[in-house]
């Protein structure tokens, strides 16, 4: 995926929706768009899910 590669870099091994808002420069009037990005990340394999809004990397 595209987006994941150009930012996995910039994301700690365990992160929350927040910190990834905030490395997209996502405002809170965009979380919807934040919580898509993360559900697809997932769905892909890329991160899972271990708390409310706390994910982790898995490559």
């Amino acid at each position: 995926m595209g987006l994941y590669n150009n930012i996995k870099e910039y994301l700690p091994e365990q992160f929350s929706i927040f910190k990834l808002m905030d490395i997209l420069r996502i405002n809170a009037s965009e979380v919807r768009k934040a919580r898509n990005l993360l559900k697809q990340f997932y769905q892909d394999g890329n991160v899972r899910r271990i708390g409310k809004n706390m994910y982790e990397k898995i490559n």
